[in-house]
């Protein structure tokens, strides 16, 4: 039995050993980062403390023994488990009859009170790490986890951020130049925080200066947009089509014309560049969202959030039902943000984007908030 070890040797077992072989790690480019942590990473310490939790727990189950023609007798066993690699041994070794004792054990662990004050989110990754490590170790373990009368699986987490927080966050969170570039460019574009940093900022400018058919940001038409922007998502491997309209166009052109003021020399790669002339990272998007947050009045003053989902991955959540709300298709909308649809093979044909291109511009008049308010006021303007 395992018992009680550390995580480099936990990670050694050879069920873990196995299963980390089939694991992928960091599928970064261009961006290195201390603090990041792959899928790898994040399943194998869920499934260290799995491992804890297991010992010295006492675990009964029953074995049916064939003793005739179609005739079984039942035997009922407690054993004190070792940890993780103890109980998959006795899980592969027992029939099928017996494993619904070890899925049940399973679900005491995910509703264990330990878990109470953790996201949605994380109790997703414990039970995705857990039914990942009998899978790869082939000897896959069916399990249906619900939270009330919802299987997890098929939760998604609440929306939280409205247009008008992102209003409120860019506008009264008082953003540099570079941080409404940045979080307008990734609510348009729908992308989670570690595909933004590692592959829009240094892939993007290309496929921007080929939709304008020029690098001169004072010379982009506008009535191009939205325009395409194609790339590939970390966490999946997914190659997906998204957009850039107006607001995020301009915001960009008011960045990247700050960005030439103080370089004198115009580099495109990478696009954003924080105060020490690198590129942003994870972190800076994170820090940078929650000042905003909390300058906007999003956080309360004592640094707690009103909701701990608001994030920079809301703004993904918001696009998604945001162009749904404007009746875009929404297998395009899925897209829009990364998710790879049965209905929609892994394929973008020119005919195909621009398709998309006019399923996305139903929301311009709707995610444009920045330059639909301009318009207002000029409108004004010219009545008075």
């Amino acid at each position: 039995m395992n018992g009680v070890i550390s995580f480099q040797d936990f990670c050694t077992l050879e069920s873990v050993s196995f299963c980390i072989s089939q694991l992928r790690g960091n599928r970064r480019r261009n961006i290195k980062s201390k603090n990041f942590v792959s899928t790898q990473k994040s399943y194998l310490y869920r499934l260290w403390n799995f491992h804890y939790w297991l010992v010295g727990q006492k675990f009964s189950y029953s074995i049916w023994t064939m003793i005739g023609n179609s005739t079984f007798q039942k035997q009922s066993k407690t054993v004190t488990l070792g940890g993780l690699e103890h109980f998959f041994n006795l899980y592969e070794s027992n029939n099928t009859k017996s494993r619904r004792y070890f899925t049940q054990l399973i679900m005491k662990y995910l509703r264990d009170p330990i878990h109470k004050n953790k996201k949605l989110q994380t109790l997703r990754i414990e039970y995705h790490a857990i039914k990942a490590y009998f899978e790869l170790n082939d000897s896959p373990i069916h399990l249906r986890f619900r939270l009330g009368f919802t299987e997890i699986e098929h939760i998604e987490e609440p929306q939280l951020l409205t247009l008008g927080n992102l209003m409120r966050l860019l506008t009264v969170g008082q953003p540099t130049l570079l941080q409404k570039a940045v979080f307008l460019c990734k609510f348009h574009r729908g992308l989670d925080t570690s595909t933004f940093v590692d592959r829009f900022n240094f892939e993007a400018w290309d496929q921007i200066v080929k939709a304008f058919g020029t690098d001169n940001w004072n010379q982009w038409d506008l009535k191009k947009c939205p325009i395409p922007i194609r790339l590939t998502r970390l966490k999946t491997d997914v190659v997906h089509v998204g957009f850039l309209d107006i607001d995020a166009i301009m915001a960009l052109q008011e960045y990247l014309e700050h960005k030439l003021t103080i370089q004198n020399v115009f580099k495109p790669n990478p696009i954003f560049l924080n105060c020490k002339n690198m590129s942003i990272s994870e972190e800076w998007v994170r820090y940078s969202f929650r000042s905003l947050a909390k300058k906007a009045g999003l956080i309360k003053p004592n640094n707690k959030i009103k909701n701990q989902n608001i994030n920079p991955n809301s703004l993904r959540v918001l696009l998604k039902s945001t162009l749904i709300t404007c009746n875009v298709d929404r297998v395009i909308a899925e897209e829009a943000i990364g998710h790879k649809t049965p209905e929609r093979p892994n394929k973008h044909e020119i005919n195909d984007i621009k398709n998309m291109q006019n399923e996305y511009s139903k929301a311009s008049k709707t995610i444009n908030i920045f330059s639909r308010v301009y318009k207002m006021i000029n409108e004004i303007d010219i009545e008075t």
